[in-house]
């Protein structure tokens, strides 16, 4: 299975703007969600289910805190390579 970075992007950026009751084109990939969004690690992880129910994967095991903003998480999501892109 393969994805490109452009859609786990544009998940990974729905899913942080769906959260937070936000327009996706607000959401940089180098934002920072906990500065600029004042996103705690309870939203984090709401966040983090939400892309992980709408790419399939699972991003158990992974550092949290090392996730400060949407590049982080494609990074991640990216290096797991697991995720495929809807036809």
């Amino acid at each position: 299975m393969a994805t490109s970075q452009q859609h786990v992007e544009t998940v990974v950026t729905e899913a942080i703007a769906a959260y937070l009751s936000t327009e996706a084109a607000l959401i940089r990939m180098d934002t920072l969600l906990d500065d600029e969004f004042g996103v705690d690690s309870t939203e984090l992880i709401g966040i983090i289910v939400e892309i992980e129910k709408t790419l399939g994967i699972s991003l158990k095991g992974i550092d949290y805190a090392k996730l400060k903003t949407p590049e982080d998480l494609v990074a991640v999501i990216m290096a797991i390579g697991c995720v495929e892109e809807p036809a």
